[in-house]
């Protein structure tokens, strides 16, 4: 792919460990944006290689594996690069970042939101796990130099902006549970469709998506399937929430008053909705639940012959 505007015009190419490279054709390439992180392995070992970024205290920031995407851990999805274990010299960049909020895959009005909060400047512990051997060092970030903002600022500023991540995955979170939730609904329906207590299960199957679809519909608009759908829906409560972490992150200063006001404003509304879900959780699909077991219905049923 190739993009051109001021400054530069550049094209890039897949990388390993999951990278993009940008190759200027008009202008100098800047320094890797990140910690680089330079270690050298006699040959390459048969375990996966790990680095772990810890802030002064020894608390995880976040880790990285050589790993595969189709056989990382949970923690780490198919976007995070992967650490380099080849013979020889290696290197990796650590974006300074602290783990993005959860997602709900196929939402687009988040998914360019979602990137955790930058490090406060410091000093952090780099870790490198290599099969039996554990090597430890630190670097230090330091602030721009360009820009005079107080260490206390930018701690506000981060304290927010994590404050914002965790309740958005806190919704997030919910939002997948209840997807979840109606998938196996529906499914029980299905199976159901052929018993005595058929009516019964569809009815009660019906009440808990209405009340489902409803909480949903104030966390996130579901009918977005495109960038340019967001000017004909309602922007919602995620989406707002996720906008907002933008903008506290636009700079490198205190958050305004008004950030403050209108995470608590957001917070107060998703938390009403939670509390929604988690009635309907504890009475709606709980009664459901009792009903598919007191129906006694097979787990699995043989398909008629035709």
């Amino acid at each position: 792919m190739i993009a051109s505007g001021y400054p530069a015009t550049y094209y890039e190419i897949p990388a390993a460990h999951g990278e993009k490279v940008k190759i200027f054709l008009d202008a100098g390439e800047n320094p890797p944006a990140g910690v680089v992180v330079t270690y050298h392995l006699r040959e390459q070992p048969a375990a996966a290689v790990t680095l772990s970024f810890r802030d002064a205290q020894g608390q995880l920031i976040k880790s990285f594996t050589s790993q595969s995407a189709d056989t990382t851990p949970s923690s780490q999805t198919a976007r995070e690069p992967l650490v380099p274990r080849a013979a020889g010299l290696n290197r990796f960049v650590w974006n300074m970042r602290y783990p993005d909020a959860h997602a709900v895959p196929g939402d687009i009005s988040t998914e360019r939101s979602l990137a955790g909060p930058l490090t406060l400047p410091g000093t952090y512990q780099v870790e490198l796990s290599v099969e039996d051997q554990r090597l430890t060092t630190t670097c230090e970030i330091r602030p721009d130099p360009r820009i005079s903002v107080s260490q206390t600022d930018l701690e506000a500023q981060f304290t927010l902006l994590m404050q914002i991540r965790d309740k958005l995955s806190e919704t997030h979170d919910a939002i997948n549970q209840m997807h979840n939730i109606r998938q196996q609904v529906e499914e029980w329906v299905q199976r159901t469709a052929a018993q005595p207590t058929a009516a019964a299960v569809a009815e009660a199957a019906q009440g808990v998506t209405d009340k489902l679809t409803a909480i949903e519909q104030e966390l996130i608009e579901r009918r977005i399937q495109a960038p340019l759908d967001m000017v004909h829906y309602p922007t919602r409560l995620n989406a707002k929430l996720a906008a907002l972490s933008s903008v506290v992150a636009s700079a490198d200063a205190a958050p305004t008053q008004p950030s403050y006001e209108v995470f608590q404003d957001l917070g107060a509304r998703i938390d009403r909705q939670l509390e929604r879900w988690r009635e309907v959780l504890a009475t709606d699909v709980a009664s459901f639940n009792s009903l598919v077991r007191d129906a006694a219905i097979p787990a699995v049923v043989p398909k008629t012959a035709v």
